[in-house]
């Protein structure tokens, strides 16, 4: 049998807690517009640059707006991206409403736009909450930080393949270790 070198071992457990999937988190009180607010978390597949619909895995998010409030999330909602302008960092979510062209994204409840919406256009103003019938945008232009890498906390999975990698690095020490001392034993 081949031995394992443990650098080739503790490379495979931090492999493993590389970061696969981002969410990113927000709080958006909408420009200065109205009382209009977003706040919520989106996950991506861990996409660095532009982001399309299929780079979304996971959105919750709650809008409020003049004393109504809706939450909707992945699964009990819809989302749509058009263009380019969307695009992920490491550390957050940007949409540049410079670009020229039809860029937007929104995010809503189940039943299409109502009872609730949160979205950005580059044509239509900026930043936007809907919730019914009651609406509010934001006079944003240019480049929009919206949302923040949350802290990374590797899932489940990736806390079980780092502790079996670190297991393993642990035992070959322990070999190796042990080693000498058996030959000279046997001899």
């Amino acid at each position: 049998m081949k031995p394992i070198s443990i650098a080739a071992l503790l490379a495979a457990a931090l492999s493993a807690a590389g970061a696969d999937a981002t969410t990113y988190t927000f709080d958006r009180s909408v420009g200065s517009v109205g009382n209009g607010r977003a706040v919520g978390s989106i996950t991506t597949d861990g996409t660095v640059g532009v982001l399309t619909n299929d780079n979304i895995t996971g959105f919750d998010i709650t809008v409020s707006l003049q004393g109504y409030v809706r939450s909707f999330r992945m699964g009990a909602g819809w989302y749509n991206i058009v263009g380019n302008a969307l695009s992920a960092t490491d550390t957050g979510l940007f949409f540049d409403a410079a670009l020229p062209g039809n860029n937007y994204f929104y995010f809503s409840s189940d039943t299409y736009y109502y009872p609730g919406v949160y979205s950005i256009y580059s044509q239509h103003g900026g930043e936007g909450v809907q919730v019914y019938n009651v609406s509010v945008r934001s006079g944003e232009s240019g480049l929009i930080r919206f949302a923040d890498a949350a802290g990374a906390v590797p899932e489940p999975a990736t806390w079980a393949t780092m502790i079996l990698g670190l297991g393993a690095v642990g035992a070959a020490v322990r070999r190796r270790k042990s080693a000498p001392g058996a030959m000279l034993a046997a001899v």
